[in-house]
């Protein structure tokens, strides 16, 4: 793989003021909350491919780099057929969603800023198909190039993790973990959406894993990083023991179903 040859989104000049769409096309709560979701759902599936596949990690990549290529994946695995309403809802309400984020990212954050994760997402949505998306530009700026580096990381994607080999790939492990009473609207909610059934299918369709992987849904609190997904590596003496597993809490579900956020008329 080309180590660190895209051009990140972290780099976008954003716009002023707040992406507020016009109300023909505002997403309901769900499809804000769904599109949040899902789009964080993916970014940790981002990570366990550079790892899998490339051996991106802490140890060979900035965090800063890290957490805005594994952006950069989500946001091209998330892009929606210009017939697919549902899929465009949730693309927008994903973008809306970091708009509503509020304050909580902080200097010594990895993470891009809220605003600019929005950016990008909506940069790339527009960068793939500027003709049937052509109401997102209105708030893209043209020094962004989204057609260039839309094309430039869907082609990495392609050709650098893609596996079209006929080989079967090790399959991932879905758990639904018990729920507490306070979160137990989260986890019939996350069933009900089928995210990680979908991001399994399109992880497994596209991609061949070499790792054991778990994908759990669970509560998370009193743990590390407990107000958010995230990926870990599990090592042991016993190389047969190791495992990867992205961690869906139900915590940060339940935050998003219960938020207050704009999202217009």
């Amino acid at each position: 793989m080309r180590q660190r040859a895209v051009v990140l989104a972290c780099g976008l000049a954003l716009a002023a003021g707040f992406f507020s769409l016009p109300a023909s096309a505002q997403v309901l709560r769900d499809n804000l909350t769904l599109g949040f979701i899902r789009f964080m759902a993916y970014h940790e599936a981002g990570h366990l491919l550079m790892n899998q596949v490339h051996g991106i990690n802490a140890s060979t990549w900035p965090k800063e780099d890290i957490e805005r290529y594994a952006d950069q994946i989500a946001a091209v695995l998330l892009v929606p057929d210009a017939d697919d309403p549902d899929g465009v809802d949730e693309i927008i309400g994903a973008a809306n969603g970091w708009l509503n984020a509020g304050a909580g990212h902080t200097a010594n954050d990895p993470h891009a800023p809220p605003e600019e994760r929005a950016y990008n997402i909506i940069c790339f949505v527009y960068g793939s198909d500027p003709e049937s998306f052509s109401d997102f530009k209105q708030y893209i700026q043209p020094d962004w190039n989204c057609e260039e580096q839309f094309r430039e990381m869907d082609d990495q994607i392609e050709y650098e993790f893609v596996n079209d080999t006929d080989e079967t790939g090790v399959p991932i492990e879905l758990t639904y973990e018990a729920a507490s009473p306070e979160t137990q609207g989260a986890r019939q909610f996350l069933q009900a959406s089928g995210i990680l059934e979908d991001l399994i299918l399109d992880i497994e369709t596209e991609f061949k894993l070499d790792r054991r992987t778990k994908l759990v849904a669970m509560s998370c609190k009193g743990k590390a990083d407990e107000g958010t997904f995230h990926f870990d590596t599990f090592q042991s003496d016993d190389p047969a023991r190791n495992f990867d597993q992205i961690a869906i809490c139900y915590e940060l579900v339940d935050m998003w179903m219960k938020a207050k956020v704009d999202i217009g008329q």
